[in-house]
């Protein structure tokens, strides 16, 4: 938090970080800044919620330099808190919105799927079940990364099946 703020209760710091991801993708880079540099597990219990929306809302913002560093340090705050789920499905969303050039998001999702993969593979499993263009962008950016994320190997046959389209799709994670 900006010093500033260090006087004004965690209360009054929750509302002003809600009405800042009220604003959308700015705004939640903002709180992530914020975040960044304060997020530890003392606060984490106090700014829990607030990290996890960010982290969601902020995920379709251009992550590119600090703005990604503070997103990929509150997601690695929040993975060391047990936030798996969440954190595995914000970095596939901002993978899948912004292709490969996120080398920290990439690494988060990497940390993720080492805790726990099936969490990962779900979150990656709803991207591909959408057949949009975040799809292919997903698919895309796992080409180029190809073997970097250890998923569940029965998880993903299994959701295959026998469908051919999911069979072509997973060749390319």
């Amino acid at each position: 938090r900006p010093s500033w703020l260090k006087s004004v209760s965690n209360d009054r710091v929750r509302a002003l970080f809600d009405a800042l991801l009220g604003q959308g993708t700015e705004g939640a880079a903002l709180v992530l800044d914020a975040l960044s540099d304060r997020l530890r597990h003392e606060t984490l219990a106090t700014f829990r919620e607030i990290a996890e929306r960010a982290l969601i809302v902020g995920a379709p913002t251009d992550l590119g330099g600090l703005v990604e560093h503070n997103w990929a340090r509150v997601a690695d705050a929040l993975l060391a808190g047990g936030a798996t789920v969440i954190v595995a499905e914000a970095a596939v969303q901002a993978i899948a919105l912004r292709g490969t050039i996120l080398h920290e998001t990439w690494r988060v999702l990497g940390s993720a799927a080492t805790r726990d993969a099936e969490a990962a593979w779900r979150a990656i499993a709803r991207v591909l079940e959408r057949k949009n263009p975040e799809t292919a962008k997903l698919l895309l950016s796992f080409r180029f990364r190809r073997g970097s994320i250890a998923l569940p190997a029965t998880s993903v046959l299994d959701w295959v099946g026998q469908d051919e389209q999911r069979a072509r799709a997973v060749t390319e994670l």
